[in-house]
């Protein structure tokens, strides 16, 4: 998508923070869990989870959930490596 489409269409802004909804799918995404398994726990359709997990995707500029969970992990790691230094001090 060309920046112009970004600006004429503002939903489609990969920079937008996760809705609620989004932030909620994304952390059953991190245990791992399919489309159908976050539909159940959520009450929603496969459809309706698979479209929030595209939004992710889309947000944060991923292709898969692989490279997704790898770099929450990666943040994860550096958050606990900060936190470690900050204590020390």
């Amino acid at each position: 998508m060309s920046s112009s489409e970004s600006e004429a269409h503002p939903d489609h802004d990969p920079h937008q923070p996760l809705t609620p909804r989004e932030r909620e799918v994304f952390d059953l995404l991190l245990d791992a869990l399919s489309n159908r398994q976050i539909a159940r726990r959520l009450g929603v359709t496969e459809e309706t989870a698979k479209f929030h997990v595209s939004n992710i995707l889309r947000k944060s500029q991923m292709t898969s959930r692989a490279e997704l969970l790898a770099e929450a992990a990666r943040n994860a790691s550096r958050s606990a490596q900060e936190a470690t230094r900050h204590a020390a001090r």
